[in-house]
């Protein structure tokens, strides 16, 4: 769920954002060029990976990786901080409905990946920035950036918030009552003195050697919640967790999009093996995908079932803070978060850099530009951190806006509009192609998603503030209920 670094130009220098797509779209081709290195963040780590000299991946830099670990590559950039708010969506969906359109939302970004994939090598386009630019044109470009610097954003203001929730009942247990056992200060001092500081490398393969680690770290918080689930207190508020539908089933699948997103690593991954093939890929994306599925139906069922309506975004807030076997969890999933979240920032802080050429600098003051830019995305984010307190609502709000515009709605465009000029030369013979029917699907798909999932979640933040059912539990109270923006 994580992002991977925009494969832009470095060194766009003038005209800005305009100019770089101008730049790109030269002697007649509508893309990019491709980057000889990218870098591959999986939301929790990330690895280095070459782009291939070509989109079927041959040419020096062809690909080494076998079936198993490519799969592993692409498990690892889908498992993740999104895991953690599975069961908050099956609440949200409902336990049965929830379980559907994990396995729905599953099959779908299949789907899309594979798209991607076989619509790029169509147009011998090897990432997917290239493939957008030539298939959509300017506005699908801009788009793409759009989504592709809030989505990062976005994230660390979940990142940061889950700290401030996570470190204040550590600390709190560990220390006593002080001031590190409120949010606001937990949140500045570890954005200042830990996540600001590590996103201020320029480059992060000093950090990769804890890809395996952060991972490893999200899989023991979900095994800790599930054994630890199933002798905990049932909260009064529980409701019925049995229950087959919810009624904010559109807000759930924005979680399981933010989720399931890995759409950013699909070329890379695709590169990376060896003999690449469609087929061969689409192995790597069944095992992937299968596996980040049973994962999450199981870590969703076994954090919703014991807190039922009560389940909080952050399901670590439903058990008591003298639990420490979950404080255990609550340490080690901070310090995945953290690692997380300078993969964020550079993303962010790259898009800026290489669209906008007032944000790149040159010589000398390209580092102050890079120093400058990192601490203002960390501090705004700090602060828009601090303001909010509904864990849900900036999950709900990447989910349905930025991952799907990533994850459906483009991917499925550039299906339909590959090898056309315009809307209008696809439906020329009165009908579309067969074969486009299942991309035309995808984008009418993430397009239903962005417009019903905004409309009610503005709607809801329009409206009265909402009494939150879900069941924080700190020392000797087991039935609590807080309110939420």
């Amino acid at each position: 769920m994580g992002l991977a670094r925009l494969s832009l130009d470095d060194g766009v220098d003038d005209g800005g954002i305009g100019a770089a797509y101008d730049d790109a779209s030269s002697d007649g081709n509508r893309s990019r060029s491709s980057s000889n290195a990218a870098l591959i963040d999986d939301g929790q780590g990330f690895l280095e990976g070459n782009t291939p000299q070509s989109a079927a991946g041959g040419g020096e830099n062809a690909g080494s990786s076998t079936v198993p670990e490519a799969s592993f590559n692409f498990i690892n950039s889908i498992v993740g901080a999104g895991l953690i708010g599975i069961p908050f969506a099956l609440k949200e969906a409902g336990l049965g409905l929830g379980i559907v359109l994990l396995i729905v939302m599953g099959y779908i970004t299949d789907y899309s990946i594979s798209l991607l994939v076989r619509t790029g090598l169509e147009n011998g386009k090897s990432n997917y920035g290239d493939l957008v630019s030539h298939v959509l044109g300017r506005k699908g470009y801009f788009v793409l950036i759009f989504a592709q610097f809030f989505f990062p954003i976005c994230g660390m203001i979940a990142y940061t918030m889950i700290v401030g929730q996570t470190y204040t009942i550590v600390f709190d247990r560990l220390l006593g009552h002080t001031f590190l056992s409120e949010p606001t200060p937990v949140k500045i001092i570890m954005t200042l003195t830990v996540m600001l500081p590590l996103s201020l490398n320029k480059r992060l393969e000093s950090l990769a050697k804890w890809s395996l680690v952060a991972m490893a770290g999200v899989v023991v918080v979900g095994i800790v919640v599930i054994v630890r689930g199933v002798s905990v207190d049932k909260p009064w508020n529980r409701g019925n967790a049995g229950n087959f539908a919810g009624t904010r089933f559109i807000q759930s699948i924005g979680v399981m999009a933010f989720a399931y997103v890995c759409h950013h690593n699909t070329f890379l991954i695709y590169a990376s093996l060896k003999d690449a093939s469609v087929e061969k890929f689409a192995k790597v994306t069944h095992i992937s995908i299968g596996t980040a599925l049973i994962m999450m139906v199981v870590i969703g069922i076994g954090g919703y079932l014991p807190f039922g309506d009560a389940t909080c975004a952050n399901v670590l807030e439903n058990f008591s803070e003298e639990d420490d076997a979950i404080n255990v969890a609550r340490f080690f999933y901070g310090i995945t978060i953290m690692l997380t979240y300078p993969i964020e920032c550079f993303v962010a802080r790259e898009v800026l850099e290489d669209s906008f050429s007032m944000f790149a600098g040159h010589g000398k003051t390209r580092e102050l530009h890079h120093n400058l830019l990192t601490i203002g995305i960390s501090l705004t984010v700090m602060i828009i951190a601090i303001i909010l307190n509904d864990l849900g609502l900036v999950f709900e709000l990447n989910g349905v806006f930025n991952a799907t515009l990533l994850a459906f709605v483009l991917p499925g465009l550039c299906g339909v509009m590959s090898g056309y000029d315009s809307i209008s030369q696809v439906f020329a013979g009165g009908s579309l192609e067969r074969s486009r029917w299942g991309a035309l699907g995808l984008s009418i798909f993430g397009i239903a998603v962005v417009v019903l999932g905004l409309g009610l979640i503005i709607a809801e933040v329009a409206g009265k503030p909402k009494e939150s059912q879900c069941q924080l539990a700190p020392p000797n109270a087991t039935n609590v209920t807080r309110y939420e923006l």
